[in-house]
């Protein structure tokens, strides 16, 4: 009876090391200050808002009025780790539709106004640590900072909405894990299901295996 109990555990304890998802992320609160510009005419701001940050990608999103439109815009972040490196990315929408011409990114391609993250490498640190140092990006001809600030102890059970809501770069990015320069399908199976399910390859490459060879008997 004791060496069954024993074998047991040792199952157990085997099996939480090789589990194929641990099916949680975290939330956090994260901040976006920018410079002022004055040649500009570009105040100086700081923003905060909630973000979900999982292994390998994040995303939060703040919601704004612009008194000179007169009307809410949302803008988003997001990003990714990929072969070691963080990208980001950032745009403005509006909440309500606008026509075409009025709309705030048909505003911001006329009058220049681009947003641009810096790719950094992740120098074996991981996404939160990288996140809680910050981020340089240029926008508007000034310098702005993404950084996290706060992060939730307790983690989150990832739900079917949170994955569907995902990009493509960030379901590939905790789809799959990077050993000696090689892609492969990684551990967390909701992010695996939903890339094979929007067609993705991730860039895995998978090796067709022959078919075993049959003899043919001489008679």
């Amino acid at each position: 009876m004791k060496y069954r109990n024993f074998f047991i555990l040792s199952c157990l304890v085997l099996w939480s090391y090789t589990s194929p998802s641990y099916g949680m992320y975290s939330t956090g609160e994260m901040s976006y200050s920018c410079k002022e510009n004055t040649s500009k005419n570009y105040r100086a701001y700081t923003w905060k808002f909630s973000a979900n940050l999982f292994k390998n990608s994040f995303n939060g999103t703040h919601t704004f009025y612009r008194s000179e439109l007169k009307r809410d815009i949302e803008r988003t972040f997001s990003g990714y780790i990929d072969m070691g490196k963080l990208y980001i990315k950032s745009k403005m929408d509006d909440v309500v539709p606008q026509k075409q011409g009025d709309r705030i990114k048909d505003r911001m391609k006329k009058f220049g106004y681009t947003i641009n993250f810096k790719n950094l490498n992740l120098n074996n640190k991981n996404l939160k640590q990288v996140l809680f140092e910050g981020v340089e990006a240029e926008e508007g001809g000034r310098t702005c900072i993404l950084k996290l600030v706060k992060l939730e102890e307790q983690k989150q059970k990832i739900t079917k909405i949170l994955i569907k809501n995902s990009s493509d770069n960030e379901i590939c990015s905790n789809a799959v894990t990077f050993k000696d320069r090689t892609k492969n399908w990684g551990q967390s199976i909701e992010f695996v299901e939903e890339a094979k399910n929007r067609g993705l390859s991730c860039d895995v490459i998978v090796v067709a295996q022959e078919a075993p060879k049959t003899e043919l008997s001489q008679n």
